[in-house]
């Protein structure tokens, strides 16, 4: 079972890298980059994380990714890209 994030979880890993492992695939290692609170009601599913993934990278699809959080173990994110710049590309995910 896939364990709910808080806000308060999140925040001191702000800037620190996650896994995130796309189907059948090897896991790609995104920053997370900023945290915030929808205007939803306090659920999880208000929690908004913006996550940059290098270049290098291959372009991740929108859709549901289990993503490796070493403090909480495995959690489900719906990924979806938000903007790209020189460095690479920027994903909105939220907890499903």
């Amino acid at each position: 079972m896939s364990h709910t994030l808080t806000r308060a979880e999140l925040w001191p890993h702000l800037h620190q890298k996650f896994r995130v492992w796309p189907n059948g695939a090897v896991p790609l290692e995104l920053e997370l980059t900023h945290i915030s609170i929808n205007a939803a009601p306090k659920t999880s599913a208000s929690l908004a994380l913006i996550f940059h993934s290098p270049r290098t990278n291959p372009y991740l699809p929108e859709q549901v990714y289990t993503v490796d959080a070493a403090e909480f173990g495995p959690v489900q994110l719906q990924f979806l890209a938000i903007g790209q710049d020189s460095g690479g590309i920027r994903y909105e995910a939220t907890p499903v």
